[in-house]
This record gives C-alpha cells, sequence and structure tokens, in this order.
C-alpha cells in the first residue's frame, strides 16, 4: 500500500489516506502481447512478473505451442515454444496467463497473440537451362504463395535478379565459361517458407579450338594481290588441319596459288615464310572441332586453281562457312583480292595488316593431289618477283 499523509494547517490535524499501489492496481504484467514465430519452429523466452503473495498460471489454447513451467509463485522467466507448421497456410493460436493472490480472490488474465506462418510454397517456371559457353542471361517467372521469396546461387557466375517479390518475373544471368574442357554446373534456390524450388543451369565448356582469319592483300595494280588464310590453334591439344599436325598455340597460313612449279592449288605457310604481312584482315575465334574438320575437308576437295577460282575466290568461301551472317564477304565477280579487301574492310572489327607466325623454309608444305603434304620446292617458294610496298620484294604472282 502507498501512505499519502495531509496535514490541514486550519485545526492542525493530521489524516493518513491509504490508496492501492501501482503493483496491486496491475497484479499481472506480462513483456508481450503478440509473437510470430517462424515456420520452422521457434522458442521466446517471456517475463512474468506479480507481487507477493500472488501466483500465476500459464496456458496455450493449442497444442503446437508449449511453455517451460505451468505456473509460479514468483515473478520469473519462462519459455516458449512454437512447434514447425508444416502446413500451406498460416496459423493462429491464444497463450493464457492469468495471476491471483494466493489467498484466493480476483484473477487476473492476460492474453499472448500468437500467429506463425505457414510452409508456403513457391515454384519457378523453369527447372533446368543449358546454355553454351557463352555469357548470357534467361528470363523466368517465380510464384508464391508468399508476399516475399528469397533467392540464393551456389557459384559466383550464376546471379538472379530481381529478389523478393511474389508472382514475378525474374532472370538468370552466366558468365562465359573459358575453360575448354570442363562444363560447369550451378544451382539457384528460391525459398518460402519451407518450401523450395530449384533451377539447375549447366554451362557447356568453350568447344573453340581455333582462331580462322582472313586475309587479303592488293595493292589495286594487280601486283603482289594475294588472298589466304591463317588458322591459330587456341587449344591444349595438337590439331589436324588437312593433314598438318598444328601444335597448341602455332598458327599457319593457307593459301591457292596458280603460279607454282609444284603445281596448281594448295600451299602451307608460304605466305607466313614469305611474310606476306600486308592487307584487310578480319578473326573468328569460334571455330570447333567439328568446324576444323569441315576446313579440313574443304582444303583437300578445293587443293585446286584456276582463273575464276582463285585464291580470293578459294579463301573467302571457306570463311564464309563458319561467318556469322554479318560477316560474311564477298571477292566479287569476278573474284579478285582487290574486291574482297574492300568487303573486308566494311566489317566491324576488321584490322590492318596481320601479325604472321614465324617459319623455316623447310615448313612450307605443298598438298599433293594424293591429299598427302610434301615440302614445297625452291623453285615454288621462290617464284615470282613482286612488290608488295613495306614487305619489300616478294616472289608472289598475281593469284588470280
Amino acid at each position: 500500500m502507498i501512505y499519502i499523509v495531509v496535514t490541514c494547517l486550519a485545526i492542525g490535524s493530521v489524516f493518513v489516506v491509504t490508496t492501492p499501489s501501482a503493483e496491486a492496481a496491475t497484479p499481472l504484467q506480462v513483456s508481450m502481447s503478440a509473437w510470430t514465430p517462424n515456420p520452422v519452429g521457434q522458442s521466446k523466452i517471456i517475463t512474468i512478473k506479480i507481487p507477493a503473495k500472488y501466483v500465476w498460471s500459464i496456458k496455450s489454447e493449442v497444442n503446437w505451442i508449449s511453455t517451460s513451467k505451468a505456473s509460479g509463485k514468483v515473478s520469473g522467466n519462462l519459455t516458449l515454444k512454437a512447434a514447425r507448421n508444416p502446413a500451406i497456410t498460416a496459423r493462429v493460436g491464444i497463450i493464457n496467463v492469468t495471476a491471483k493472490p494466493a489467498a484466493g480472490g480476483t484473477v487476473t488474465t492476460k492474453r499472448i497473440s500468437v500467429t506463425q506462418k505457414g510452409a508456403g510454397w513457391v515454384t519457378a517456371s523453369k527447372v533446368a537451362v543449358k546454355p553454351s559457353y557463352k555469357a548470357g542471361s534467361e528470363a523466368f517467372f517465380v510464384y508464391s504463395n508468399w508476399a516475399s521469396w528469397t533467392a540464393k546461387s551456389n557459384s559466383k557466375w550464376l546471379t538472379v535478379t530481381p529478389k523478393g517479390k511474389s508472382n514475378t518475373s525474374a532472370r538468370l544471368a552466366w558468365s562465359a565459361n573459358t575453360s575448354k574442357t570442363n562444363s560447369r554446373t550451378a544451382t539457384v534456390t528460391f525459398t518460402a517458407g519451407l518450401s523450395t524450388a530449384k533451377i539447375t543451369v549447366s554451362q557447356a565448356a568453350d568447344p573453340r579450338v581455333a582462331t580462322l582469319t582472313l586475309i587479303s592483300a592488293s595493292n589495286g595494280e594487280f601486283t603482289d594481290d594475294h588472298a589466304y588464310l591463317l588458322v591459330t590453334n587456341t587449344s591444349k591439344s595438337n590439331l589436324n588441319i588437312a593433314g598438318y599436325n598444328l601444335g597448341s598455340g602455332k598458327a599457319i597460313t593457307i593459301g591457292s596459288f596458280g603460279n607454282k612449279p609444284d603445281g596448281k592449288g594448295v600451299y602451307f605457310n608460304l605466305e607466313a615464310y614469305l611474310r606476306f604481312s600486308t592487307g584487310y584482315s578480319i578473326a573468328n575465334p569460334g571455330l570447333t572441332v567439328d568446324n576444323v574438320k569441315t576446313l579440313s575437308k574443304y582444303i583437300k576437295d578445293n587443293n585446286k586453281w584456276y582463273c575464276f577460282s582463285n585464291c580470293s575466290a578459294w579463301a573467302s568461301i571457306a570463311w564464309n562457312q563458319f561467318a556469322d551472317t554479318n560477316k560474311k564477304v564477298s571477292a566479287g565477280n569476278p573474284a579478285t583480292p582487290a574486291n574482297l579487301k574492300q568487303s573486308i574492310g566494311k566489317l566491324p572489327g576488321y584490322q590492318k595488316n596481320i601479325k604472321l607466325p614465324t617459319v623455316k623454309k623447310s615448313e612450307v608444305l605443298r598438298l599433293g593431289t594424293d591429299g598427302k603434304l610434301k615440302t614445297a620446292s625452291a623453285k615454288s617458294i621462290n617464284t615470282g618477283s613482286f612488290s608488295s610496298g613495306s614487305s619489300g620484294s616478294l616472289p608472289f604472282a598475281v593469284c588470280f
């Protein structure tokens, strides 16, 4: 009780007035009135306060909520525990806390309202994606009965956006796979409550094993005009180019000639040996193993030269088999290196001049009519003497 002393000055009397204390007026205090445990199950510590000579009790109206204590005679803490909610939808429960004088009397009750989210559900419009080695992205939808969901990728090369909104479009994005030998797999997991969904992304290894470069040079006077191919091995293994064993990181030049004593047709490394590096070039880094086989077959099947199927026609046809639509070229009609050079110059990314590999004279080869490679004769290597500008005097005859 609280005692209040009032002094009356008029008559000099003192009155003692009593009033109920705040504790007695509120005989029960509970540290919370609402609780939202997560759907996987959760515990929560609460505090119950009562006055002296009071007792308290606590009881849940639902069987999925339990308490560490059922009653007590003094203030203290206890633990509430909500079990896992296996249902998709949310559920609600009430916990009643009561207090009364130990000797009997008025009962005071307070309620704790408990709302536990359901297990939820979430699904994605895709289960698996199998992109090529190239970087890219793909849109999909996420559906859920939850207002929000989370998404997590288990690899840095795979990301997902956005994260959070239900029943919305989203997008997967992946970087390029630079491995020549190993494909890779990553998973994005979507979570809404206890429910999960997954999209598995399996990205192919980079199948590119070679770069094909088309080169055409022309001085406009039909001297030292020539078009040819440069093949560079970008893989870690040797490549067979029409019978030529091209080592990893190595390159060869391949062109068609009509003025060589060893015969008209295809020669390997002649341009590289003679440093015929002028002209315009365009590169395609995307040759696969199958592309290399196709190129090899083309070289063997077209081991020839004649006026209207000269070096520029031969090289441009080979190039166009593997070029994207916006990278195709034309050698004109009739086909000439000058026309081809002009066509290359219109392409985005074309280059002036070209870096050629250094080769020995013995590495200059002629593709025979029997399909076998043979060392080119000195006469074939040295035939002709035409100026090629900055390259000096080179033994090239007009290839058309």
